[in-house]
């Protein structure tokens, strides 16, 4: 898998209509050495290797520790899953579970039973909100039977995955490549805190995909004949605090854990997306978490934004654009120590749900003005193996 080196990048992504290509890219050269030099809030002590922060309102790096370096990322993959199925699928589709979709013991899932029959919305349902490994696969299933006109559950799921590579290509993030829908630990998948932050955006910019990650829980019945019960819980542990809108989680053995949220800013100033790579995680026997500071971590991270972050301390400009040019740079920092554990409230729960570039800068030019765009976002995670 690997890591990356410290260095400048420029990604440039044009739309019809753009300004010259040549000009685009030399501005952003020019801005991203004094712009995003050092982190605007200190990236506190904290167990996760990589940390990636920004304002989605304008686009501004709020912090970033090894915010490039790949990591495997569990069920953080399922943001990828999701994105390619609202990109084929209409959500009243119905799909009949197959054995091929089920997943480990110790896996997440939303327990589907081979032969019963659910809508594409309601394992969506179950993939975003319970972080459901067998929904993941029997998505993957249908669109890939689709794209590669193969009944073979393998040869299907196999194309699915080439559109999970190709879909994130198209945003530009050359430091994410996926090896299967549920986000089982695989040595040819592997992403980063910054792709994974761009990843979580592009979920949260679709209503359908933001409503349904959004969702602290689901009951719903299949729409087969056998109407079978379906109910979850949502994995995000910090649901109804810290004023966190929704989030994704991830998490394995090798991966640690995993956590991308979206959250509304202090004083209705906008939305901060954070992911959070490779914090500690342990496991008993039983697959059951003995310590999971991704949790501690978020918090350490949102509270340092709340002493210190003041929106534009980042921006040069902001207008809206047409062509956008994605240029960063970062440093790569050393992880520091877990703090001493925070202890949650609200949060304990009887039964959980089975379950490029650097700091993000979009620069352009409209109108022969110096410009600034964010990405929007919001959405929702748990901790189970993946």
């Amino acid at each position: 898998m690997g890591t990356k080196s410290t260095r400048n990048v420029l990604c440039l992504r044009l739309r019809p209509g753009a300004v010259s290509l040549i000009v685009l890219g030399w501005l952003a050269l020019l801005l991203a050495p004094s712009v995003a030099a050092q982190n605007a809030v200190e990236v506190p002590d904290v167990s996760a290797g990589s940390v990636f922060a920004f304002d989605s309102a304008t686009g501004e790096v709020i912090l970033e520790r090894n915010a490039h370096e790949r990591r495997l990322i569990g069920s953080v993959v399922k943001i990828a899953t999701a994105l390619v199925v609202v990109d084929q699928l209409d959500l009243d589709t119905e799909i009949v579970i197959a054995s091929s979709d089920m997943v480990r013991p110790s896996f997440s899932a939303m327990g589907l039973q081979p032969g019963d029959t659910l809508t594409v919305r309601q394992l969506l349902t179950g993939l975003l909100v319970a972080s459901g490994g067998d929904s993941a696969n029997a998505l993957a299933r249908e669109v890939g039977g689709q794209l590669s006109g193969s009944d073979d559950p393998a040869t299907a799921v196999a194309a699915f995955v080439e559109a999970m590579n190709a879909r994130v290509a198209e945003m530009g993030l050359v430091d994410t490549q996926f090896a299967n829908p549920d986000g089982a630990d695989d040595g040819d998948s592997w992403s980063t805190a910054h792709d994974v932050a761009l990843m979580y955006a592009d979920l949260a910019a679709n209503p359908v995909l933001a409503e349904l990650a959004a969702l602290p829980d689901y009951a719903f019945t299949s729409v087969g004949p056998e109407e079978t019960p379906y109910a979850g819980l949502s994995t995000n542990q910090l649901v109804g605090q810290y004023d966190v809108l929704s989030a994704k989680t991830g998490s394995t053995e090798e991966a640690g854990g995993c956590l991308v949220f979206a959250r509304s800013m202090p004083g209705g100033g906008g939305t901060e997306i954070v992911a959070i790579l490779g914090a500690d995680l342990a496991y008993d026997e039983t697959w059951t978490p003995t310590v999971d500071a991704r949790w501690n971590d978020a918090i350490a991270v949102m509270e340092a934004i709340d002493a210190d972050w003041t929106p534009g301390q980042n921006l040069p400009a902001a207008i809206s654009t047409e062509a956008p040019v994605v240029a960063a740079a970062s440093e790569n920092l050393r992880a520091q120590p877990q703090p001493e554990p925070f202890e949650l409230t609200e949060t304990d729960r009887s039964a959980r749900a089975g379950s490029g570039p650097e700091p993000l800068l979009v620069v352009t030019l409209a109108s022969g003005v110096l410009a600034t765009a964010g990405i929007l976002a919001w959405s929702r995670v748990a901790p189970r193996r993946i």
